[in-house]
């Protein structure tokens, strides 16, 4: 599943959606390609782009830490 695909299907998801206070509004507006200035869709991006990048883990919680700093 390429990275893109994956976003949207999490953003689908209602609980996620719930569990970090996530709009629907956001959930509309949201893009894999553009900032959202919701920090927890950044998040997730973060850890999709991680993953794709085969990042260590400790370089990706950075990464979170940061966005949500």
């Amino acid at each position: 599943m390429e990275p893109q695909e994956l976003f949207k299907e999490l953003m689908k998801d209602e609980s996620l959606q719930t569990r970090l206070n996530i709009s629907k509004e956001d959930v509309e507006k949201a893009d894999f390609m553009t900032t959202s200035d919701n920090k927890n869709i950044e998040v997730i991006k973060d850890v999709i782009q991680g993953v794709v990048n085969h990042k260590k883990l400790n370089t990706v919680y950075r990464g979170i830490q940061n966005l949500l700093s």
